[in-house]
């Protein structure tokens, strides 16, 4: 199977989440163009956040009311996730002509010429893809499992109240404030689905992206281990520094340099693409696992609590593999310079070397995703985060533990 085929089986649930959220990257010449395109991405934009701003008036107004603070706290998470998906999405829209020209490069990024053992380039397509499978597929499976809680879990709470007390209350799956009474017979159904279909796109907002990332990062890594194996075997054992020979190492040597290139070029697009939301996640990752941990150790209600669950394992999951794509691809552009050490070097006179010495060099600045510039994407950065929801946690259950502070 060639690399186009394998990026187009790979690329086949990014397609899915496209058509999903109504987004479609190729180029609008007219504002006219770019609304028939992302008309539904719009359409879910709205819907999504007009429940987003019914749930910071909820907490604003809980705040001035004198709610309890475990019912403001239960909104929080949401709120994060919703806005971190705004990000992404409208990133991704943004940035649609980077998104382009990296797909169009990578699906075609072909160097047969280059690398003649197709036994280990299988090898490297194999061993490279079941990680992405991980990612992309656990991450769809806690998806599906948190929006069925979101949606079920006022059904078990209504029954289970009903059973214990033969009175029948409504439960909607967020607190969200309305101007109107949500509860009403008439309009509770519609808000219902309101609801549901808001946690959808919420959830899946953040998941189509990554799922991008998670498959362009793979094929990209991909790359970078052909390129490794190709210098490391660019100068044959036999190698007697004929006239032909040469002038083959020469030809291989820039076709390596510009391979080279255009993979570092990638990951500049990748960053481009990526760099403004990635840091937007950086920061609410930490609060998304605090206040979702919080609420799990506070909450009464098992069907919430399980909701909770779900929901801690699709924030930890997701900036996980993030930083572990980040780390892998610093870790595959640095090896290439190790693939210059591990070449046959010492066969070539010291001229012919020197040749080597521009992709070592350039090989010493590791490619890397970066949360605006102001931290590396990797996962030294995945620690931080964990160290720094671990410290906001101790902190908060310390607060709401203190005298009096459950019924603030």
């Amino acid at each position: 199977m060639s690399v186009a085929e394998e990026f187009d089986k790979a690329s086949e649930i990014i397609k899915i989440f496209f058509k999903l959220m109504g987004i479609h990257l190729n180029e609008n010449k007219t504002i006219i163009d770019h609304f028939k395109s992302y008309w539904f991405y719009y359409f879910n934009f709205i819907w999504l956040n007009i429940d987003v701003l019914g749930e910071i008036l909820f907490v604003i107004t809980g705040a001035i009311n004198g709610e309890r603070f475990i019912d403001l706290t239960y909104m929080l998470p949401c709120i994060a996730e919703c806005l971190l998906g705004d990000f992404k999405t409208y990133h991704l829209i943004k940035y649609s002509h980077h998104v382009r020209d990296l797909t169009h490069t990578l699906r075609n990024m072909n160097y047969h010429e280059m690398f003649t053992n197709q036994e280990v380039e299988k090898k490297i397509f194999q061993e490279s893809f079941p990680f992405m499978d991980l990612g992309v597929n656990t991450l769809k499976r806690c998806n599906i499992v948190a929006l069925i809680n979101f949606g079920m879990n006022p059904m078990f709470v209504m029954a289970s109240k009903y059973y214990t007390t033969r009175k029948f209350e409504l439960y909607l799956p967020f607190h969200i404030w309305y101007p109107f009474d949500a509860y009403n017979h008439y309009l509770y159904p519609f808000v219902y689905v309101h609801q549901v279909y808001s946690a959808y796109v919420a959830l899946f907002t953040v998941y189509g992206p990554d799922s991008l990332f998670y498959t362009y990062s793979t094929f990209v890594g991909v790359q970078f281990r052909l390129l490794k194996h190709s210098i490391e075997h660019i100068v044959p054992p036999t190698f007697t520094s004929t006239e032909q020979e040469l002038a083959d190492f020469h030809i291989k040597i820039e076709k390596i340099v510009l391979w080279h290139l255009e993979l570092v070029r990638c990951v500049k697009l990748l960053e481009n693409i990526f760099t403004k939301s990635t840091l937007f996640n950086a920061i609410t990752s930490s609060f998304l696992i605090c206040l979702t941990g919080f609420n799990i150790t506070a909450i009464d209600h098992l069907p919430f609590v399980m909701t909770f669950v779900a929901f801690l394992s699709v924030t930890f999951l997701q900036i996980f593999f993030f930083c572990s794509y980040g780390d892998m691809i610093m870790r595959l552009s640095v090896e290439v310079g190790d693939s210059v050490y591990n070449c046959q070097w010492y066969l070539v006179s010291p001229s012919t070397a020197k040749q080597l010495v521009i992709i070592l060099t350039r090989a010493q600045m590791p490619c890397k995703m970066t949360a605006l510039g102001f931290a590396d994407i990797n996962l030294k950065a995945f620690t931080r985060i964990l160290s720094t929801s671990w410290s906001y946690f101790t902190l908060l259950k310390t607060m709401y533990s203190s005298p009096g502070a459950e019924n603030e």
